[in-house]
């Protein structure tokens, strides 16, 4: 699917950055890839989640996700699965259990108004420290562990001391 190396990936993040800076213009918070096609190469599409202002009602988010996607399709991008919601309903599902549970296997950050990132740190410290374990047609997945992994990732790139988020 994102075949051709470094950068080829890079590229394509620029055009879904883009893609979605031009239809959600001012209105997007933050947008961000996660899901299979980070730790798949093979993965047969692209989960992309986008945060905007304000609230969706359910007719809005659909047409906002289809818009994105099937533009997407005929640039010649992969096929995406396009998760819009509005920054409360972001924030409530930043929490164990939810679909936003898979982000402790990674993700990566395309647009950031909202410092995101630091929600998502936080979630991931929450998630750490509980045993929370997905199930999927992949196999097991342990989040708990991934997230652990994923936070002292995190740390050695900002380089901050590990015990500060008591992760020994």
């Amino acid at each position: 699917m994102l075949r051709g190396g470094i950068s080829r990936r890079r590229e394509f993040y620029e055009d879904l950055k883009d893609l979605v800076l031009e239809i959600l213009g001012d209105r997007v918070l933050a947008a961000l890839v996660f899901g299979s096609s980070i730790y798949w190469k093979d993965a047969k599409d692209v989960d992309l989640l986008i945060v905007v202002r304000g609230s969706l009602r359910p007719r809005e988010k659909v047409e906002l996700e289809y818009k994105i996607s099937s533009r997407a399709l005929r640039m010649g991008l992969p096929p995406l699965d396009v998760h819009v919601m509005g920054l409360s309903d972001f924030r409530d599902n930043l929490s164990p259990g939810t679909f936003l549970s898979g982000l402790a296997l990674g993700y990566r950050v395309l647009i950031d108004r909202i410092n995101v990132d630091s929600l998502i740190t936080s979630f991931l410290r929450e998630l750490s420290r509980e045993d929370y374990v997905l199930y999927s047609r992949h196999g097991r997945w342990n989040l708990s562990k991934m997230a652990k992994i994923l936070l002292r990732r995190k740390l050695r790139a900002e380089g901050e001391d590990r015990q500060t988020l008591n992760l020994t």
